[in-house]
């Protein structure tokens, strides 16, 4: 059997050193690749910056809605998410809303169309129910007949009725510079007394001023009354023209007078048949429709 001399102090140990060497070269390598790593998470989250960027800033302008009433204080649903008390503004999407003010049976519903960076308010009142005294003692029956033949519902103080715009083409309702609502909606509801009011429709380049008085409780019919621009109409080789119905005559046709709007416009030729087209006509510039039969 081999036997093995102990090594005195002084003999260096060949297994100490290889070990004391070897522990930072495996870790200096460990510490790169986790420096590596961490570089390369921080270099894809720097490149997804600029298109967060971008996609966020490509978002619509949110508009707002501002709902007061009176009393105050009536419970506020948008869309079916409660959005606390009146008053109360809150930032809306761009588009159609449902707007639920008060409680139980009571309860004003309005829908609400909102544009991107405006501020639209709605201002509702609410009735309030009075039922004339009766005694105690009175029977049933008798305190349901006092209360029908009572003022049943009076007015709030300050009242509210309605506007109703009707007319070929959709407006906005604006009051010193306020956006009340459009005509795509049957009725805006108006605080009682005078107004003066903006009706607008800046791709039309319409623009109409109107003074009302608003009854409490009662609604006021506004029928716009749109001005006439002109219309060009062509067709190669020719055509026999009709515009919403109504016979305009052969091609070549100019300074066709119609109320701004859309029209509709059917081209007819004894060879090639008929084409139809819808045209825009705008209080800004003349307008011009013209179709090729011959492509």
């Amino acid at each position: 059997m081999k036997s093995f001399a102990r090594r005195t102090a002084a003999e260096p140990d060949p297994l100490k050193d290889f070990g004391e060497e070897a522990v930072p070269l495996a870790t200096d390598s460990a510490l790169r690749r986790t420096a590596l790593a961490a570089l390369a998470v921080l270099a894809v989250g720097i490149a997804s910056i600029p298109y967060a960027l971008i996609r966020y800033s490509n978002a619509p302008a949110l508009g707002t809605l501002t709902v007061d009433s009176t009393p105050a204080g009536r419970r506020l649903v948008v869309d079916g998410v409660p959005r606390g008390a009146t008053p109360q503004t809150v930032a809306l999407p761009p588009g159609d809303h449902l707007v639920v003010i008060g409680e139980g049976p009571g309860t004003i519903t309005l829908p609400v169309t909102t544009r991107s960076g405006e501020q639209l308010r709605q201002s509702v009142v609410f009735e309030t129910t009075v039922v004339s005294d009766s005694p105690a003692v009175a029977p049933v029956t008798a305190v349901a007949e006092s209360a029908k033949r009572a003022s049943a519902v009076i007015p709030a103080p300050s009242g509210a009725g309605w506007l109703a715009v009707a007319g070929a083409i959709s407006v906005r309702i604006l009051e010193n510079g306020e956006l009340l609502g459009s005509s795509d909606t049957p009725r805006v509801m108006l605080p009682a007394g005078a107004h003066t009011l903006e009706l607008r429709n800046d791709d039309l380049g319409f623009r109409d001023v109107r003074k009302v008085h608003i009854a409490a409780g009662k609604t006021v019919a506004l029928s716009l009354t749109l001005p006439r621009s002109v219309l060009h109409v062509n067709a190669v080789p020719w055509a026999e023209v009709s515009i919403d119905g109504t016979r305009a005559g052969e091609t070549p046709i100019g300074n066709y007078r119609l109320p701004i709007g859309t029209h509709h416009v059917v081209f007819s030729h004894p060879q090639f048949g008929e084409r139809r087209q819808s045209v825009v006509v705008t209080a800004a510039a003349p307008a011009r429709v013209s179709v090729d039969f011959t492509k």
